[in-house]
């Protein structure tokens, strides 16, 4: 049986705090949350367009821990949003 239910994740940065609707899917074998809108992950071509950085630059902030990244097989794909990057940046 499947059931689903809608609630808010908020995401916390050092100077702003975004909320998120996310659909809840829960399943009699594992809890699953997937986004009702918006994008989890991004590639690196993708953030690099968003925020207007270089691909060297990226994989700067990626090794220094300032934003996060997965592997899936050969690709790397970027989990920090662009815009709670941004909002992290001092002013």
């Amino acid at each position: 049986m499947i059931e689903a239910t809608k609630t808010a994740v908020e995401i916390s940065g050092p100077t702003q705090t975004f909320t998120r609707s996310v659909m809840a899917t829960s399943t009699t074998a594992n809890t699953l949350v997937e986004p009702q809108h918006g994008k989890v992950a991004w590639t690196i071509t993708e953030w690099r367009q968003a925020v207007g950085l270089s691909r060297a630059f990226i994989y700067e902030l990626i090794a220094a821990g300032k934003i996060s990244a997965v592997k899936v097989g050969a690709r790397r794909l970027i989990v920090t949003p662009p815009a709670l990057f941004i909002a992290s940046l001092p002013r």
